[in-house]
Order: structure tokens, then sequence, then C-alpha cells
């Protein structure tokens, strides 16, 4: 091989060289930067990535245009050449400024191209570690939050860890002012160490339970404290597994005067059953004597509901003879007419019956026996109408009626007591509505109504009073039922109480006390409704009623139990 071929084997082995060194430098995932004179003379993509320069952007700048302010500049850039001057390499992480302006950590070694002569430049190898320099403060700023939580945390706490096999514990400050030690000798000992554990084996045993995974909730032990006083204590206890340790965390809950208060009361409990016993033999013989007073209290209750049905049965009689007497006392005289006729006309057949006496008596007879039927259709209809009544007041059977009918029916029944107490009733606005309620319950509401206002709104013997009865409907589901009285109305303080049980201002003078008790129970209850009272005292008093037209349908047991007014007083308070 002759010179000139040696010469062309080395020129294409420094090219090789080169372009491989090229391809090293341009494919390298590190930044690859070269300066001479403190300006950039070359630089790799990678380089270029790092601060999202365009390629050959750069070329020829001085390095401080790598950082955002002269101030960071004289923070990490004056760094490096001094280094270099001393060491001939400088090793650290800069804060410098991307093409945004946006700060960025790199982790930069730099060193001169011939340490024997710096006029040639340096090389920098740049490694981008904004993100993992981000996470690592975002690490210690964690265990710096973890660690003010741990010692300012209210509840005794510690931890130990797998990196020195538990043999050490971190106690925070309500554990120290729990237990009393001194936290400059006892920091970092172990409870074992401290003699804080009566039992050293609980220890062991809930540690290696820790450790398993297995969660500790509230187990209570036996612990010393600093001045050997012994403190139960409920523990409680998790394991958390890092990359290189494992922390068991325990928390101290002093629970000494919890036990203390449960060992009292156990006590007490012994004392209490003794008192119970005691106690119980003496209620047996109470009871007895308030069940047959309850007993007695029933049969009163009994008897006055039986009372108050007589009476309203009483009134329904009453009504339905002062009803009756006009038709019948009708009937009677036309039959007394027709019997006198009979006798003349047997008087004149004896004598010579002529054709004229015989077309009288005709005449006569045929006027006497159309007063009579149409005076016994008007009893009829009338005793239709009372028996209607009659059986919807004694069952309360739930049907389908009319409201107006209804409410006639029941006026018609009251016209006797209307008249002796020398008011006027009057219906004049009766809307109709078709109900499916209870009628008899409604009847006893509009009954106790009007005598309540015949009793309480007039004064006795007075001429002038008046009642007036209207109905309604309200909506398409709704009816009111109004009586109103024009006399003495009610005074404000009395209001309040009228609904309760027995309360009355004529006791003695025909109250009983029941009336608008009953009246509020069965329109609250069985009719499933309301009533509101409207008094101006010196005018008179209006009471409203509303109810559903369809009865609530949990109501239809009443069919079972009896009369709508024997059950509410069943449920009246037996305290008489």
């Amino acid at each position: 091989m002759n010179s000139k071929d040696s010469v062309d084997i080395a020129v294409a082995l420094t090219e090789r060289l080169l372009r491989e060194q090229q391809m090293i430098f341009d494919r390298a995932a590190t930044g690859i930067l070269f300066t001479r004179d403190r300006r950039i003379q070359r630089c790799n993509p990678a380089f270029e990535a790092i601060f999202g320069w365009e390629h050959n952007q750069m070329q020829g700048q001085p390095t401080r245009v790598m950082y955002a302010s002269d101030q960071a500049w004289a923070e990490n850039g004056a760094l490096v050449y001094p280094a270099l001057s001393a060491h001939g390499r400088f090793d650290g992480e800069l804060c410098y400024s991307n093409h945004r302006g946006e700060p960025i950590w790199c982790r930069v070694t730099a060193s001169w191209v011939h340490a024997d002569n710096p006029d040639e430049g340096a090389v920098w190898l740049m490694e981008d570690v904004t993100l993992a320099r981000a996470a690592s403060i975002a690490l210690q700023e964690s265990e710096a939050r973890f660690v003010r939580l741990f010692d300012q945390s209210p509840m005794p706490m510690g931890y130990s860890s797998s990196s020195d096999g538990f043999s050490s514990t971190v106690w925070n400050d309500a554990w120290f002012e729990t237990f009393g030690f001194d936290r400059a000798a006892a920091q970092g000992q172990s409870g074992l160490t401290l003699g804080l554990w009566v039992n050293p084996q609980e220890r062991v045993h809930r540690l290696d339970r820790a450790l398993r995974g297995e969660a500790i909730h509230n187990e209570e032990a036996q612990l010393q404290r600093a001045d050997g006083a012994i403190r139960w204590v409920s523990l409680s206890s998790r394991s958390f597994v890092e990359a290189t340790r494992t922390l068991v965390v325990f928390t101290y809950f002093d629970v000494t005067e919890r036990r203390l208060a449960q060992e009292e009361v156990l006590a007490l409990n012994t004392q209490l059953e003794a008192r119970v016993a005691q106690r119980t033999a003496e209620l047996l013989l109470v009871n007895q004597e308030l069940t047959q007073a309850l007993a007695t209290l029933e049969l009163a209750r009994d008897q006055l509901v039986q009372s108050e049905k007589l009476a309203a049965l009483g009134s329904l009689v009453t009504g339905v003879a002062h009803e009756l007497n006009t038709p019948i006392g009708n009937c009677v005289t036309a039959v007394s007419a027709l019997d006198y006729r009979v006798a003349e006309l047997a008087q004149l057949a004896e004598a010579g019956l002529k054709r004229s006496d015989l077309q009288s008596f005709l005449d006569d007879s045929r006027q006497a026996t159309d007063l009579m039927g149409r005076n016994i259709t008007r009893a009829a209809t009338l005793i239709t109408s009372f028996k209607q009544v009659a059986v919807d007041q004694t069952s309360s059977q739930r049907r389908q009626f009319s409201l107006a009918t209804a409410i006639a029916e029941i006026l018609l029944t009251l016209k006797p007591l209307v008249a002796k107490s020398a008011c006027t009733l009057t219906c004049d606005a009766l809307q109709d509505a078709a109900l499916d309620s209870f009628p008899g319950p409604l009847g006893q509401v509009l009954t106790h109504l009007i005598e309540n206002a015949i009793l309480h709104g007039y004064d006795k013997g007075q001429t002038a009073g008046h009642i007036a009865v209207d109905a309604c409907c309200v909506g398409a589901d709704h009816a009111t039922i109004s009586v109103r009285d024009f006399g003495s109305g009610i005074p404000l303080a009395h209001r309040r109480h009228l609904f309760e049980p027995f309360f009355t201002t004529r006791l003695g003078q025909g109250g009983s006390g029941l009336g608008l008790y009953v009246v509020h129970n069965i329109t609250t209850g069985v009719l499933g409704g309301t009533v509101a009272v409207d008094s101006v005292e010196g005018q008179g008093a209006t009471f409203t009623i509303t109810i559903p037209l369809v009865a609530p349908a949990c109501k239809r047991v009443l069919d079972r139990v009896g009369s709508a007014q024997s059950s509410q007083l069943n449920r009246m308070p037996v305290a008489i």
C-alpha cells in the first residue's frame, strides 16, 4: 500500500468518525451546547427542544439570553464560569427561561473542551428537571404539612418505621401532654423502652396485626404515664406502605373517665334493680287502683255517650211528632167530617133519599178522601226522611247522598228545637253537591252547631234570634257548610278553648262542653275536613266546616265501630 492509499483511508475514517459524532450529537436525548467566549456556538435538537427555540436560532447569541433577567443571570449563570475557571468543571441545577419566558430548571454539567486550553470554549450537558423538581418540592411541602398536622393534632399520636425494625417511635405534642414524658428525652424512644405498656405483649401483637394490613379500631388497653399512673386508652392504628419503608401510625385516646363512669353505672344498675323490684310491687298495687278507676271513668264516659245519643234521638222523635201532627190532624178532621156525612146520609135514606143528597155526599166524600190521601202521602214522605236521618245517626254508614237534601232533612228534625227557642232558621243559599261520605256524622255536626248557636248566641227568651245555614262548593272536590248567628259573639279569650272537651260557659245551664269538641273531632276525623270559627264580640259568630266531596277511604273503618261521636269520645283523655 502506497502513501496515497494510506491518506485516503485516513480521510475516509476521519469523515466516518465525524458523521458518527454528528449523528450522536443530533440524536442525543440530553441537551448539548458548545460555547466560546460566553456565546453559543452550537447546540443539538434536544437543547433547542428544552428551550423551545427553532433550529440554529440561538447560534452566536450570548449565553445571557438563556436567562429571564439580570437577576436570574446573577443568581445562576454567573456561577458556571467561576467554577470552570477554578475547577475546570461545573455540576448543579440552574434556573433558565424558555422562549415564552417561563422558568425551567436544568441539571447542568459543564467543562472545557480542552482542559489545557480554555480559549477553545466549553461543552454543556443539560437535562430538563422542571417536572421532577416540582414533584420533589410538592413532596417536601406535603411532608411538611404532614409533620405540622401530626405535631399539632389534638389527638395523641405516634408512628414507627420498618427502616429501624420499629425500634423507635416519633410522638406528637398531644402525646407528650397526655402521658407526661419529657419531649427532649423521650422523643424517638419506643413505647417498650419508655415502659408505656403495662402488658408489653399487647404492643407486639397489635404491631403484627397492623403489618398484616389489619385495621385496629378503638381497642382498649392499659398504659402507664410517666408519673406511674395507669390509664385506660382506646387504641387505633393504620399501616402505610411506601417505596422503601412501612409506617405504622397509632392514636391514643384516654378513656379512663369513661371506664370509671361505666363501673359507676354498673354499681348504680345493681342498686336500681333492687329499687325497681320494690317499686314494681308498689306500682302493681297502684295499677290495680288505676285500672279500677279507669273502668269507672269508661263507664261514665259510655253513659255520657249514650245520653248524647238518647238526646239526639229524643230531638229526632220530637221533630217527627211535630211534623206529623199537621197531616195526621188533617186526616183526623177529614175522617170525622166523613163520619158525620155518612150518619147524615143514613138518616136521609130512611126519610127518602134524593138524587141531589147523594150527589152532595159523593162530592164531600171525594173531597175528604182527596184531603186524606194528600196528608197521608205527606206523612209517608216525612216518615221516610226521618227514617233516613235516624238510620244515618245511629249507624254512621257511608253512602252517596245529596248535600242539599241531607241538610234539609236535618233542619226539618230541628224545627221544634228552633221554634221553642224563639229563633228563626233559614237556609236560603244551599248549593247542591253529590257527596260520597257519612251523612250521620255530618248531621251530628250540623245539629251541634245549631244547638250551640241557640244556647250561646242568644240569651234565653230573646225573640229576635236568627240563624242562617249556607252551603256551597269550593273548587271541584270540596264543599263548605256555614252556620251563622247574629248574637252575642265569642270573647277572644274563649276562642282558643272552643274545641277542647268539657269547655263551656253554660255549665249547669244546658251546656256539657262536648258539642264543639265532637264537631271538631268528627269534621277532622271521619269527614276528613276542617272547621274554622270567625266571630266579632257583639256581632255573632260563624262556624264553617270544609269537607271533601269524597270522604277519605281510610275512614270506612267507622262502619265497624259505631257512631262517629262514640268513636271520637273513645279517644277522649281519661282525666275528666
